[in-house]
């Protein structure tokens, strides 16, 4: 890995004098994690995964990408920058892996011969399947009075109202930021009792928005009514760790989870090496990088 940042000059320089170096860069540690277990997996150990972090991209470049912003548009930058100035074939030595997105499933706005997308809208939604977190139940919070499966049903319609609220957010161009959804929530059983209609109001409140109230409600009839059935296509990876930690905190208390920042990559190394070498995203970075 890079231990200090270098610029889109100093890589392309590295590529021309070092012919056996090979690169993957992405958004973050989680992504970081896993991607190298994975490579690990499949007999790439010197392959480097570099978080995007250590590279020093300029201003002008990043401005090439006004699609989305963050860690996200770095990792897009940097995959179309190096194609662009690369004076030697990179597509088998360096490859860009930026989350999905709001796009997972779909066909994303930007593509690029060294840029690849997660299969699902970010790295986390790798782990959110039954087994996995039936594992993290059983080896680490001991006792869990519900199956993985279970848990999973219980906090889905959450989820699903988060992710309407973050791609109403973009529709409707409120630029607000995603409100805490737990104190509108209440577990009951089987089930998290949601209070949509107060956790709307807050959104809106906090977007300076409330007159657009019917504005959004349509909005999210909408969209809803076009969400994937595959939940994995539109979970935000954040706020599926924030509630799942909620509800752990919640019916076992604090000291039987890890803590949360460390939750997506505690689950991520509980999934299967097999299953996520056989993802497309893993089978085509593998392929490339072999």
């Amino acid at each position: 890995m890079i231990l200090e940042p270098r610029t889109i000059d100093e890589l392309l320089t590295l590529y021309e004098l070092e012919p056996s170096l090979k690169d993957v860069f992405v958004e973050g540690p989680a992504d970081r994690a896993l991607v190298e277990v994975v490579l690990n997996h499949c007999g790439l150990s010197q392959v480097q995964v570099n978080e995007i972090e250590f590279v020093a991209i300029s201003q002008s470049v990043l401005a090439r990408v006004n699609t989305c912003g963050g860690n996200r548009k770095q990792v897009i930058a940097l995959a179309l920058e190096l194609e662009r100035e690369m004076t030697v074939d990179l597509r088998r030595r360096a490859c860009c892996i930026a989350d999905a997105d709001e796009e997972a499933g779909g066909m994303p706005a930007i593509q690029g011969a060294l840029l690849l997308y997660t299969d699902f809208t970010s790295a986390e939604l790798y782990a959110f399947s039954p087994a996995v977190l039936q594992r993290y139940f059983d080896q680490v919070v001991l006792g869990f009075p519900m199956s993985g499966e279970v848990a999973i049903q219980l906090i889905l319609p959450v989820l699903r109202e988060l992710a309407l609220s973050r791609r109403l957010n973009s529709a409707l161009g409120l630029g607000t930021a995603p409100v805490d959804p737990t104190g509108d929530c209440e577990i009951a059983g089987a089930k998290i009792v949601f209070d949509l209609e107060r956790f709307t109001l807050r959104f809106l409140n906090k977007a300076a928005s409330t007159h657009r109230i019917e504005e959004y409600r349509a909005g999210h009839a909408r969209l809803g009514a076009v969400l994937n059935a595959d939940h994995r296509l539109w979970v935000h990876g954040e706020d599926m760790l924030d509630i799942l930690h909620w509800v752990v905190v919640r019916l076992r208390g604090g000291a039987r989870t890890v803590a949360r920042p460390l939750l997506g990559k505690t689950l991520l190394l509980a999934t299967p090496l097999g299953e996520l070498a056989a993802q497309p995203l893993f089978l085509e970075l593998c392929g490339r990088l072999s």
